[in-house]
């Protein structure tokens, strides 16, 4: 139950005159203010159930989201993957704010592609609906079944690039990283360019195993190894080991790294 209008803190107390109504949760809110709101938000979102942890949609399309933070091309590489201007592309950080779904084939096998909305820092949002869609952004991540994680090749790595990337990581969702603008990278001296690389390999030196493909949405180089990428991503997140070959490969794990002694 949310309670609105409750925008000063003296009309706090009113809320205790809605229990009566039998709901075991209750929210003070003031759609003036924004006060509340987002906790609201939150619990609501709480209710919802789990999202499945079998990795294929129920009509067996793989679900990519794209993600990453605001103004790196992650919409206009969802224009470039679908072949049309299906979503909104401005030079202001933003634009998006809603996740938004599109469904594509390519060589007989169905894609969903989740464009999300830029994920800032919390401590830079400055507008309840900033919350909400950063919120729904981390939904998209933990119900794919491979994340596209998006960098601007021109800015380089930056500290939200490596944060968006380890909520990617901490979900144990399937990913690549994308570096953008590629474009644009390739115009620059060679020791800018090496400059660049070496640091979204340091910055994100704990996603090591996670491929990494220079692409440019904006000319198409290399955007049609993505999908190539994709299926090789979910293939490999879905190998069975079996128990043996498991305890194998610890034994041979803890023989080259013994355990310091007790």
């Amino acid at each position: 139950l949310v309670v609105n209008k409750i925008d000063l803190p003296k009309h706090h107390e009113r809320i205790h005159d809605f229990y009566r109504l039998g709901f075991k949760k209750i929210f003070a809110v003031s759609g003036t203010h924004g006060t509340g709101a987002f906790e609201a938000l939150e619990a609501l979102v709480d209710e919802l159930p789990a999202p499945s942890d079998s990795a294929p949609a129920e009509d067996g399309a793989l679900r990519v989201a794209i993600v990453g933070r605001p103004n790196v091309g992650k919409s206009s590489l969802v224009n470039r993957l679908v072949g049309d201007e299906r979503v909104v592309v401005a030079d202001e950080p933003g634009t998006t704010r809603d996740s938004v779904d599109i469904r594509i084939e390519r060589d007989g096998e169905q894609f969903i592609l989740v464009d999300t909305a830029g994920i800032r820092r919390s401590a830079k949002r400055t507008a309840l609906v900033e919350h909400g869609s950063a919120l729904m952004s981390v939904r998209a991540i933990e119900r794919a079944d491979v994340v596209l994680i998006v960098i601007d090749g021109e800015q380089g790595l930056s500290e939200q690039d490596a944060r968006v990337a380890g909520l990617v990581r901490d979900r144990g969702r399937a990913a690549a990283i994308l570096v953008n603008k590629n474009d644009l990278l390739t115009k620059k001296d060679s020791s800018e360019v090496d400059y660049i690389r070496d640091g979204i390999e340091r910055g994100l030196r704990f996603m090591a195993d996670t491929p990494t493909l220079f692409i440019s949405a904006k000319t198409g180089a290399r955007v049609e190894k993505i999908f190539a990428l994709v299926k090789k991503l979910h293939a490999g997140n879905h190998i069975e080991i079996s128990t043996s070959k498991l305890n194998r490969w610890l034994e041979a794990t803890l023989a080259r790294n013994p355990p310091p002694a007790p």
